[in-house]
């Protein structure tokens, strides 16, 4: 976690470092990022140095162009990983919907009813529902402002292992049908792999074992 003393310090770099992640690997001016946080480029620059070594152990690169444009770049597992952890910070109980402003309400409403729909099927945690949404959110908020590269399914899975994740009768069908449905909030070049119903049931049986 980015850690000061300073709560507004760490708020700020919090939101800047978000905002890069969501929108990774893409490359925006200081200027944007200065007019985004409404802020000067000398505490900016400092902000970008303090985020840099926050993201390092997960292996994501601030990395700076000779043009002035800045942008984070790493693998998308780290990517969402990264997103997580800074989410955790930001955790309300009992409220799903993060006060970050990078936001999509219509998205938001969407995967709180699909949140819901999951507890019709299975018993959740409140901390596993927590989870769930907050994941979900993650990767809505790729795929509708990041360039997001998954690999095949043969890269993660091995047919056997596709075999038993389509076996989960309650939460695989609730998966396929809540990416289905995200896909449909998108923009129309963006589409969802089908891998992201496979690793949705995945973070399903994660967070409720």
């Amino acid at each position: 976690m980015i850690r000061d003393m300073n709560p507004e310090l760490v708020e700020r770099q919090t939101q800047l470092a978000l905002w890069l992640l969501v929108h990774a690997p893409q490359h925006k001016t200081l200027t944007d990022l200065k007019d985004y946080m409404e802020t000067d480029e000398e505490t900016l620059r400092h902000d970008l140095n303090w985020i840099s070594k926050f993201l390092h152990p997960y292996k994501i690169v601030v990395d700076p162009t000779n043009d002035q444009k800045v942008g984070a770049v790493g693998h998308e597992s780290n990517i969402i990983r990264a997103i997580l952890d800074l989410l955790k910070t930001e955790v309300v109980p009992g409220k799903f919907t993060t006060s970050f402003s990078v936001t999509d309400r219509e998205l938001e409403t969407y995967l709180t009813k699909r949140i819901d729909a999951l507890t019709d099927v299975m018993t959740l945690s409140d901390d596993a529902k927590q989870k769930l949404y907050l994941y979900l959110w993650t990767v809505g908020m790729r795929y509708r402002f990041g360039n997001v590269k998954r690999p095949g399914l043969a890269a993660y899975f091995t047919p056997a292992q596709l075999a038993l994740i389509a076996e989960q009768k309650e939460s695989h069908p609730w998966s396929q049908k809540t990416v289905d449905g995200l896909d449909k909030l998108l923009p129309e070049n963006v589409d969802l792999p089908i891998i992201e119903d496979y690793l949705l049931t995945l973070r399903v049986w994660l967070y409720t074992h």
